[in-house]
């Protein structure tokens, strides 16, 4: 065994299966200095999603009993244990921006508390003198713990973005705080409550097209994609309050999120709201698949190779 060992972080492990019928994994690992490469592992399969590896030269192997443990001192964990370990994040510093773990409850309540602020409510404030914004929100904020468990439960994608436990989580975070600091800029107006509750629930139907745990894509991705359920989420939470016309206005930017036609949209950005809306999500999820693709490597998600090594020293 050579001596000679590398630490990597393994940010994405996909199933595959050769043209002989044998079963292998393919990573994208990120070295010390911050570079994607691509590699394979042949052994282990079923097992090695669950678990620790160590590279040693770019070469996957495990020791005796099968995988190394957390107690080594130089190790590759997959990308969830890597933002769940404190002395992981502290010894390998130079990760931290392969890494987007989950916001936490304070930051997202926070964010949508600011985007919604004209419409937020004292709690003693008496339900039938609300507005029927004000009651949305305050239903919102009411639901909103379990939503956000439910995000952190999910990926927001199976392989381009955000593909981990708690990636949707962040991706929609992100969306909301991208909006929350561009909102004074747009030079044009701009409905913060249409955006910000269709943001909050665009992907909500994500948790229906995934299998639990496994994350594989469930039969509903097609009978069902996710921005049809989403928006008929909202339609049976918030419908009550809601006009027939200020409802329309909210599922239509969730219909639209994706943005063109070649994406499997189902209507077209018809508003400045559901533009900006697929502009964001754009954003967020293209610009994270930057990040998860090896270096010269072709992106079908965002159909062009990429580079994304370090910048050159001046």
């Amino acid at each position: 065994m050579s001596s000679n060992v590398q630490s990597f972080l393994v940010t994405s492990c996909k199933k595959a299966v050769a043209k002989n019928g044998r079963y292998y994994n393919q990573l994208v690992v990120v070295d010390e200095h911050g570079t994607s490469i691509s590699c394979f592992f042949w052994e282990n399969t079923d097992a090695l999603m669950d678990h620790v590896i160590l590279l040693y030269d770019g070469v996957p192997e495990a020791n005796s009993a099968g995988f190394r443990s957390f107690s080594e001192d130089r190790f590759a964990g997959d990308l969830g244990n890597f933002m769940k370990d404190a002395k992981l994040q502290e010894q390998y510093p130079h990760w931290a921006s392969f890494v987007h773990p989950c916001p936490t409850f304070d930051r997202f309540q926070a964010c949508l508390s600011h985007l919604l602020a004209d419409w937020v409510t004292a709690p003693e404030t008496p339900v039938e003198s609300l507005s029927a914004r004000q009651k949305v929100v305050r239903r919102l904020f009411e639901e909103l713990p379990a939503l956000y468990q439910l995000y952190c439960a999910y990926p927001a994608a199976a392989k381009f973005h955000h593909a981990y436990e708690g990636g949707l989580a962040q991706h929609t975070f992100e969306i909301l705080y991208m909006l929350w600091g561009l909102r004074k800029t747009f030079p044009y107006q701009l409905d913060l409550f249409v955006i910000t509750l269709a943001a909050l629930y665009h992907d909500w139907g994500k948790t229906k097209e995934y299998t639990p745990e496994v994350f594989e894509y469930d039969e509903t991705l097609c009978l069902k994609p996710h921005s049809v359920s989403s928006a008929e989420y909202v339609k049976d939470v918030y419908g009550e309050f809601l006009s027939e016309g200020l409802l329309e206005r909210i599922q239509h930017c969730i219909y639209s999120h994706h943005g063109r036609k070649e994406w499997g949209v189902a209507s077209v950005p018809a508003t400045v709201e559901a533009f900006v809306l697929s502009e964001l999500d754009l954003l967020s999820g293209h610009g994270a698949a930057f990040f998860a693709v090896p270096n010269l490597d072709y992106s079908s998600a965002i159909e062009r190779r990429v580079i994304n090594t370090p910048n050159p020293e001046e």
